[in-house]
C-alpha cells in the first residue's frame, strides 16, 4: 500500500482519535468548571463581617427595619447572633467581597450617600485585606484609609455611619484556648456538609488516586499516544528518501517530542499536587497535531522529490531533501526547546511569585521590545512586516515574547480593582503600546491584545460602564488605524471584495476556502491535499490546509480544545487565592483562544485576514516558543492553587 492510499485510509482513524481525546477532555473540564465554580460560589467558612445596629441620625434610620439590607445568599449565609443585648447580622465573606449601594456587589447597602462601590475586602496570599474603592470615608479602628491594608480576627470597618467587625473563627477559636475544627456557622446553618461535600467531589477530580478511575484524564492520555503512534507511522510513510542517516535524525525529533509529554504528564505532578493534567492534554493534543502539520508542509515539494528520485537525479534529490530537513529542523528545534524549558518555568511559577516579582521590569521592557523590532526589525518574508530581528544568523520576534510581558503587567494591574487612577495610566501604557504594534505594522496583535485587555478587565473589575468606554474607544482608534495605515485599507479591500474579484488582498482566502470545500467534512488524507497553491500555506492559512487534508471535523476538535483551554482558565481562576494568578490564566487563555479565532475566521472569509498565525500548529520557531512560554506559565499557575492560601 503506497503513502498516499495509507494516509486515505488512515483520515477516518484520526478523527476518531481526536475525537475521542476531545470529547473526553471536554467532558472532565466542564464536569471540575461545574464543581468548582459552585465551590467558589459559596461564602468562605469560618470568615465573618459582623453588623451591629449602630444605624446614624444622619441617615434617618431608627431600626433595623429601615436598612436595605441585600448580601448575597441572603439569608441562607447571614446568622442572626445576640451579643450584650444586641442584635447582631453575620455577613458572609467571599474571596472577593465588593460592599456598596450596586445590585452587582457581594454585600449591597441601600441607605443614603452610600457609592455604588464603596469598600472592597479580599483574600490575598493568605491573609485579608480591606481597602475603600471609591471616594467614601472609610476607617479600620478608627483610623482613616487609603489603601489596602491587612485585616485581623476584631478589626472594625466603618463607613457611611455604618461598623462592621471582621471575625476569623480560628483566631477566636485559638484565642479562647480551643483547638479549632470547622465553621460552626456553616455547620449551624446546614451548608457546611454540602460545601465539604463539593470540595471534595472537586478535589478528587484531580488526585492521584483516581489513576486507574474514570475521573482523571487518563483515557485522552491514552488516546494521545495512540495518536502519537500512528501518526508517526504515517509521517514515515511520507519521508520521500531511505537514507538511514536522515530517517533517524527525524525518528530522534519525534521520539524526544513523545517522551517529553509522557514525562512530564506522569512525573509533574510529583512536584506539585494540584498539577493540570487536563491542560497539559489539552495542549499536548494540539502541539502534537501541530508539529504533523508542520512535517507534511516541509514537504510540500514531495512530488518533485519522488520525480528526481525515479529520474535518477541524485543532485536535484539531494537538494530537496536538504531543504526539508532544514525546514522541519528549525521548528521542531524551537519546538523541542519549549518543552525542554516548560518544566523549568512551571516549577518557578509555582514554586515562586517570581512573575509578580518580574512586574516592574515588563511594564518598562514591553513598549521596548516593540520599539526594538520597529527600528530594526525586517521583513524576512515579503508580506510588509518588519517583525524579524537576525541575532547571530537566527531570526527572532520579539514582538511574540512582548505578548507575555504585556500579560504580566496586565495581571499586575487587575489583580485587584485598581484605583481610576492608576486604571488611566494602564490605559496610556497599553495605548502606547498599540501604537506602536500598529507602526510596525502587526494588526494581528492589536486583535488579540484588545479584546484580551477587556476581558480580563471586565472580569477582575465588574466595570462595564468603562468597559463600555473602553470599547467605544477601540472602535475609534480601528478608524484612526484605518485613515492613517494604508495596509490596514488594503486588509479590508481584499476582504471586502472577497466574493466579487480575486486579487493581492484576497487571493489566499479564496484558495484557502477552496482548499476547506475540497476537504469536505473527512479530508482528503495527509499528503494528499494541495498547499503548495495556497500563499502561506504553513503559517497565516495553516487551518485550510488543516480542514482539506484532516477534513472539517479536525478542525472543529481544535477550535473546542482552544475551548476546553479558556475554560480550564476559569477553573484556575475560581479556585485561585489571589487576584494576580486568575488575571494571567485568563489573559493567557484568553489570547490563546481570540489569537486561533482571529485566525480561523480569517482563513474562512468570516474577518480580514490579519497575519495571525494558529497557536501550537502554525510554522513560527519564535511563536511556537512563546506559546510554549505561556503553557508553562498556565501550567504554573494551575499548580499554584492552595499554596499560598495560609494553609
Amino acid at each position: 500500500m503506497d503513502a498516499a492510499r495509507l494516509a486515505y485510509l488512515s483520515r477516518y482513524i484520526f478523527i476518531l482519535i481526536i475525537g475521542f481525546v476531545t470529547f473526553h477532555l471536554a467532558r472532565f473540564a466542564l464536569k471540575q468548571v461545574r464543581a468548582r465554580i459552585k465551590l467558589r460560589s459559596a461564602a468562605m467558612p469560618g470568615f465573618f463581617l459582623f453588623l451591629f445596629p449602630t444605624p446614624s441620625p444622619a441617615h434617618g434610620l431608627a431600626s433595623w427595619s429601615q436598612l436595605n439590607l441585600m448580601p448575597k445568599d441572603w439569608p441562607t449565609q447571614g446568622q442572626l447572633r445576640s451579643q450584650a443585648g444586641k442584635t447582631a447580622i453575620a455577613l458572609p465573606l467571599y474571596s472577593t467581597t465588593v460592599i456598596g449601594r450596586s445590585a452587582a456587589c457581594d454585600l449591597v447597602f441601600s441607605i443614603p450617600h452610600m457609592e455604588r462601590r464603596a469598600v472592597i475586602v479580599y483574600r490575598f496570599d493568605g491573609n485579608w485585606y480591606v481597602r475603600p474603592t471609591g471616594h467614601t470615608n472609610v476607617t479600620l479602628n478608627g483610623d482613616s484609609l487609603t489603601g489596602p491594608h491587612i485585616l485581623v480576627s476584631r478589626d472594625k470597618i466603618g463607613f457611611n455611619g455604618l461598623e462592621l467587625t471582621f471575625v476569623d473563627e480560628r483566631e477566636e477559636t485559638i484565642r479562647a484556648g480551643f483547638t479549632y475544627d470547622e465553621s460552626l456557622a456553616d455547620r449551624q446553618s446546614g451548608n457546611f456538609q454540602a460545601l465539604q461535600k463539593v470540595a471534595t467531589t472537586a478535589e478528587e477530580m484531580t488526585g492521584l488516586a483516581d489513576i486507574l478511575g474514570d475521573k482523571g484524564p487518563w483515557l485522552p492520555w491514552l488516546g494521545m499516544n495512540f495518536f502519537i503512534l500512528l501518526s508517526y507511522m504515517v509521517m514515515y510513510m511520507l519521508f520521500p528518501t531511505n537514507d538511514l542517516s536522515i530517517v533517524k535524525a527525524v525518528a530522534a525529533y519525534e521520539i524526544i517530542i513523545a517522551v517529553l509529554l509522557n514525562g512530564y504528564f506522569l512525573l509533574l505532578p510529583l512536584t506539585s499536587a494540584n498539577f493540570d493534567r487536563c491542560s497539559f492534554l489539552t495542549m499536548a493534543q494540539l502541539i502534537l497535531l501541530g508539529n504533523v502539520v508542520q512535517f507534511r508542509l516541509a514537504l510540500i515539494n514531495r512530488s518533485q522529490i519522488v520525480a528526481a528520485k525515479l529520474a535518477g537525479d541524485h543532485r536535484v534529490f539531494a537538494e530537496l531533501i536538504d531543504y526539508v530537513v532544514k525546514e522541519y529542523r528549525t521548528q521542531v528545534t524551537a519546538l523541542i526547546l519549549g518543552l525542554v524549558l516548560l518544566p523549568i518555568i512551571y516549577i518557578l511559577v509555582s514554586h515562586t511569585r517570581i512573575l509578580e516579582s518580574v512586574m516592574p521590569f515588563c511594564l518598562a521592557i514591553t513598549p521596548l521590545l516593540y520599539l526594538a523590532t520597529l527600528i530594526l526589525g525586517r521583513d524576512t518574508g515579503g508580506h510588509g512586516a518588519g517583525l524579524w530581528l537576525s541575532l547571530g544568523g537566527v531570526s527572532l520576534q520579539l514582538s511574540e515574547f512582548a505578548k507575555i510581558t504585556y500579560l504580566i503587567v496586565l495581571a499586575g494591574f487587575f489583580k485587584i480593582r485598581p484605583r481610576l487612577r492608576q486604571q488611566l495610566f494602564f490605559a496610556a501604557w497599553a495605548g502606547l503600546n498599540f501604537f506602536l504594534i500598529m507602526m510596525l505594522p502587526d494588526l494581528g496583535s492589536v486583535m488579540m491584545l484588545l479584546p484580551t485587555t477587556l476581558v480580563v478587565y471586565i472580569i477582575m473589575t465588574s466595570e462595564y460602564w468603562r468597559a463600555g468606554v473602553l470599547l467605544l474607544g477601540g472602535s475609534a482608534m480601528s478608524v484612526i488605524a484605518y485613515r492613517l495605515f494604508p495596509y490596514v485599507r488594503k486588509r479590508l479591500y481584499g476582504w471586502q471584495s472577497l466574493w466579487t474579484e480575486i486579487n493581492p488582498g484576497n487571493e489566499q482566502i479564496v484558495f484557502g476556502l477552496q482548499a476547506v470545500a475540497r476537504g469536505g467534512l473527512w479530508g482528503r488524507g495527509i499528503g494528499n491535499g494541495s498547499p503548495a497553491g495556497i500563499p502561506e500555506a504553513s503559517g497565516d492559512m495553516v487551518f485550510s490546509v488543516l480542514c482539506e487534508e484532516w477534513g472539517l471535523l479536525v478542525g472543529l476538535f481544535v477550535v473546542i480544545l482552544f475551548l476546553i483551554i479558556w475554560l480550564r482558565s476559569i477553573l484556575v481562576a475560581a479556585d485561585s487565592e489571589d487576584g494576580f494568578t486568575g488575571s494571567m490564566v485568563l489573559g493567557i487563555a484568553t489570547l490563546l483562544f481570540f489569537e486561533a479565532m482571529i485566525v480561523i475566521g480569517g482563513s474562512t472569509g468570516l474577518i480580514p485576514l490579519t497575519g495571525a498565525t494558529l497557536p501550537f500548529i502554525a510554522k513560527g520557531g519564535s511563536s511556537v516558543l512563546a506559546k510554549l512560554i505561556m503553557s508553562a506559565i498556565f501550567l504554573g499557575l494551575a499548580g499554584r492553587r492552595n499554596r499560598y492560601n495560609g494553609a
